[in-house]
């Protein structure tokens, strides 16, 4: 009998629990329950108390049910991400002619995720981009180990988002007395649960279009090239249909998923649906199916609008070469696919968790788009405790546990010298340069003068949102 695994989903409709253990090259499931959101919006956790209750009953009843305990479980991070910001240092080692070891590396990522933030702001994943040893410049993340060399150039994407989105989750388990073994950004989450060997190695995008928030994750030849988080999703198309028809959001939803569909072309005229007047003394509304798919095709192509800007903006669209996959709640959609292929110009296949993985006899629902992220969260799990970790992320294993964030100033290259190790601590020497453009082979390495628009401003600027309009 495999290791017990569990996994928990904060998303922003709905709250899930999945316990598994490991089997072969993945899970079995044991148990798989899931209940409404309470206390989370877009992804945010902005009421800790009704999250507490809402996932307390879930866990009271796989545990009464089930004959077990939970005290440890795998979370995801969801929420809208600030900024991604680049960051650079260079390390000097000691022993050149020794083998780069996991434990160097590790301390990398631990230099990556102390980058200085303020102090609303955190640091919630490093994305290694690349890395300079000696004359070997532009190495791989996964070639860094068991490399020769005496000065390291590390190069890092930093996912950088609202502290309250990571210190919310972390309060809501202590309350709960739960250890947290691993955090895990949505996006990689879901990716794990879905994507095949060849699409991870030739290069895809993911788009998982869930409730409150987009998630799109590139990886290229196995290594994440982009994280963003998009602020809109299934309930802004859900709410624009409210709004066209004056109708409930809970009928809204409804007309969206039984009868809606992402091509208005495709839809006969004189097709209409009557929606009956629950108050009394109203005439019942009737609404058209060509009306009802304008105003999905309308939302769900600026979405993917802006997935395609975010992903041409950071020069990626030539590198995703397997395509396109599409997943999340709101993938049900009808001709989606069709629609996403109109815009990005590439393959596009909708996605649920993989059976090759994934073990269940009795919850099939564990094979549904919905659950993309909780298998993804299991599966990273899993991988975790066979040596495979999905760090750097807050807390995670050997991440800096302590570090105080401090207002952010001028971009910092850091030079560090990584030693032998006295009393389990190594000797560095750190310097800091502020302003400047030193740095190995005349890379520039310091923060432009000029702040770099943010992503969330970015998509603001492509719908044409000014900061005094936003809600």
């Amino acid at each position: 009998m495999g290791k017990r695994i569990t996994a928990i989903d904060l998303g922003t409709h709905t709250i899930s629990v999945l316990v598994c253990e490991e089997e072969n090259d993945g899970i079995r499931v044991i148990a798989y329950e899931r209940t409404n959101s309470d206390g989370i919006k877009k992804g945010i956790i902005y009421n800790i108390q009704k999250t507490m209750i809402a996932l307390r009953m879930l866990i009271n009843k796989i545990q009464e049910e089930k004959g077990i305990t939970i005290n440890e479980a795998v979370v995801n991070i969801s929420g809208r991400l600030k900024r991604c910001e680049p960051y650079s240092f260079e390390i000097t080692r000691r022993e050149p002619n020794s083998f780069i070891s996991a434990a160097e590396i590790a301390k990398m990522n631990n230099e990556a995720m102390s980058f200085p933030v303020k102090g609303d702001e955190k640091v919630l994943y490093a994305i290694p981009t690349s890395f300079d040893v000696d004359d070997h410049i532009g190495k791989d993340f996964k070639d860094l180990e068991g490399s020769i060399g005496r000065d390291v150039t590390c190069n890092y994407n930093l996912m950088i988002g609202r502290a309250v989105q990571f210190n919310n989750i972390k309060k809501l388990f202590e309350s709960l007395k739960i250890n947290v073994t691993e955090y895990i950004l949505t996006p990689i989450a879901s990716a794990r649960s879905i994507l095949t060997k060849d699409e991870r190695e030739l290069g895809v995008a993911v788009i998982e279009i869930g409730a409150g928030t987009t998630n799109v994750i590139v990886i290229k030849e196995d290594q994440i090239k982009h994280i963003a988080v998009i602020p809109f999703a299934g309930a802004s198309i859900t709410e624009d249909i409210r709004i066209a028809t004056s109708t409930s959001s809970m009928k809204s939803e409804i007309m969206k998923v039984k009868y809606g569909t992402c091509l208005e072309s495709s839809v006969l005229e004189n097709k209409t649906i009557v929606v009956k007047d629950n108050l009394g003394g109203r005439e019942d509304k009737m609404v058209s199916f060509k009306d009802l798919s304008h105003y999905i095709e309308a939302r769900v192509t600026e979405i993917l609008e802006a997935v395609l800007y975010e992903i041409k903006e950071n020069g990626l669209m030539n590198g995703i070469t397997a395509g396109i996959v599409i997943t999340g709640g709101s993938s049900h959609l009808k001709r989606i696919s069709e629609l996403a292929e109109s815009i990005f110009k590439k393959s596009v296949r909708i996605a649920i968790p993989s059976n090759k993985f994934i073990l269940s006899e009795s919850n099939k629902d564990i094979f549904s788009p919905n659950a993309v992220t909780i298998a993804g969260l299991a599966l990273c799990e899993r991988d975790r405790l066979n040596g495979i970790d999905y760090s750097p992320a807050p807390d995670n294993v050997w991440i800096k546990k302590n570090s105080n964030s401090v207002n952010q100033g001028e971009f910092k290259e850091q030079h560090i010298v990584f030693g032998e190790e006295e009393n389990n601590e190594t000797e560095q020497s750190v310097k800091t340069t502020n302003g400047s453009k030193e740095g190995k082979k005349g890379r520039e390495k310091v923060k432009k003068e000029k702040e770099p628009k943010s992503m969330r401003e970015k998509i603001m600027d492509f719908f044409g949102v000014s900061k005094n309009n936003e809600a």
